[in-house]
């Protein structure tokens, strides 16, 4: 024997027993998995770490058919006949016989993902590369990619040469007024916001993602960090507008999902700032938020909900946000709007009443009178700070939200209702999402220079006018892979602070 193989033996031989012992299992251990481990079930795996864009609908495709393990055992089944002329597979998602809404498949075997402070799973890693996959398996289509891409064009078409947008895009350079059903909002903030939102939901950075559309990103985040105002307090994206803490929301998640895909540092940092304004601006008394900062009128439901996912989202990045921020937003949605236990949602606490002068008789409602939009935004808040699956005013909200259905024109409502639905998934979800797709792409506007546009008459739409419109239709097409779902089987649970 040589000397180097003695000296190597007399080194292992002294090693403790139980580190011999851990690698003569870790090692039999790969072994059986190689051997036994079904290799359509391997194919998944590399679709899942290693997405490619050409490849990935056949990687599925043949998990699907082969596999012991298949999608049906999580509660769905999918179908993967294409459609007559299509390009690309599409698979259409179809509920599993044993999935009815009160008994959610994912319920009983899934993990909640989706809480604030995760450090192992980013909700913006299904962009990219790996979302043919999440459009394949959540009921996605190729008619829906293809509305995303005209919608990405008008959006470009309709960026001003300082980087920014404007609710009134009439007067942008390649516009001039061709286009209808400009909006009266002069934020500029917000309306850059709404912008970038959609190109970031399809993967988009300066320095990722279609080429085309780099450079537009670019110039839109760095007008954001332009234009915010530092203080001691943060970074503030308020507009001299009404609604301000809309706006400063709206920037907010624009700048905090940018940090949190590209890890850029001058990015990071104006994320935690930006949450710090957050924080600071959380009115003390009942825990909300409303249109100022610590606004003494207290909060409402609407503004609060874009703080939440403005949280969410520097938190995906790597902001700190304090333990007792959501220990009073948890309050403000448990004790304040909260109606039948959680189950749905007013829009704010006070027991005045108001005009309603959208409603044909111009009646007078209460403040505290529940609604679909606000409903779907208290219970998307709630999926985001730790409900499970199984929470019972979380299954009698889903019921309202299907009950009801997707509004033909509310397109606010839709958007937070969208995300609900399709995080809670099961036939709910399948249910919904093919009458909101086909509906949306179906209404896309095809012709001039609307042309990938949306602008339809309902509630607050004439105030963002067709960039709102056509910013939230988009997102709302890429809910499928714009925020992975907050439940999945076998993943690893994370603790929301509140512990």
């Amino acid at each position: 024997m040589s000397l180097s193989k003695r000296s190597w033996l007399k080194r292992w031989t002294s090693l403790p027993g139980y580190l011999v012992s851990v690698a003569v299992h870790g090692l039999l251990m790969l072994i059986l998995l190689h051997l036994y481990l079904p290799e359509s079930f391997r194919a998944f795996q590399e679709l899942i770490f290693q997405p490619g864009l050409s490849e990935d609908s056949d990687v599925f495709e043949e998990f699907v058919r082969s596999s012991a393990v298949s999608v049906e055992n999580l509660g769905f089944a999918v179908a993967t006949q294409a459609a007559p002329g299509q390009t690309l597979p599409v698979f259409e998602v179809t509920p599993s016989q044993s999935a009815p809404l009160q008994a959610n498949p994912w319920a009983s075997v899934s993990t909640h993902i989706g809480a604030f402070g995760d450090p192992h799973v980013s909700a913006f890693s299904g962009r990219g590369d790996g979302k043919g996959a999440l459009l394949a398996l959540y009921g996605g289509s190729e008619g829906s990619e293809q509305a995303v891409a005209l919608g990405l064009e008008w959006l470009a078409e309709h960026q001003n040469p300082n980087g920014s947008w404007s609710y009134d895009f009439t007067k942008s350079p390649k516009c001039r007024g061709k286009c209808n059903n400009p909006g009266p909002f002069a934020s500029a903030n917000s309306a850059t916001a709404l912008a970038l939102l959609p190109f970031l939901g399809a993967g988009i950075t300066p320095k990722s993602g279609d080429q085309q559309y780099r450079q537009v990103v670019d110039r839109g985040l760095k007008f954001l960090l332009q234009n915010g105002q530092r203080s001691r307090e943060g970074l503030s994206f308020i507009d001299d507008d009404e609604g301000k803490m809309y706006h400063h929301g709206l920037a907010a998640i624009a700048i905090c999902e940018a940090a949190s895909m590209t890890q850029d540092a001058t990015l990071k940092e104006a994320a935690q700032q930006a949450v710090n304004f957050i924080c600071y601006a959380q009115i003390p008394a009942d825990g909300g938020w409303r249109y100022e900062p610590r606004d003494r009128m207290g909060g409402n439901t609407s503004v609060f909900g874009w703080q939440i996912m403005a949280l969410k989202s520097g938190q995906m990045g790597g902001a700190q946000v304090p333990s007792e921020v959501f220990f009073k937003a948890q309050r403000f949605l448990d004790t304040v709007v909260g109606i039948d236990q959680g189950a749905m949602y007013g829009y704010k606490s006070s027991g005045d009443l108001y005009e309603d002068t959208r409603s044909p008789d111009n009646r007078t409602r209460p403040w505290t009178e529940y609604r679909r939009a606000t409903s779907a935004i208290g219970l998307l808040s709630q999926m985001h700070m730790g409900w499970n699956l199984d929470h019972p005013s979380l299954i009698r909200g889903v019921e309202y939200l299907s009950a009801k259905g997707p509004d033909p024109n509310n397109l606010y409502y839709n958007y937070y209702a969208t995300q609900v639905m399709h995080h809670y998934g099961g036939e709910a979800w399948r249910r919904w999402n093919q009458e909101q797709r086909d509906t949306l792409i179906a209404r896309q506007s095809l012709e001039g220079h609307e042309r990938g546009s949306w602008y339809f008459d309902g509630p607050w739409n004439d105030v963002g006018g067709r960039l709102y419109t056509t910013s939230l239709a988009i997102m709302i097409l890429e809910v499928y892979y714009r925020h992975l779902p907050l439940y999945q089987k076998q993943a690893v649970e994370a603790e929301f602070p509140l512990d």
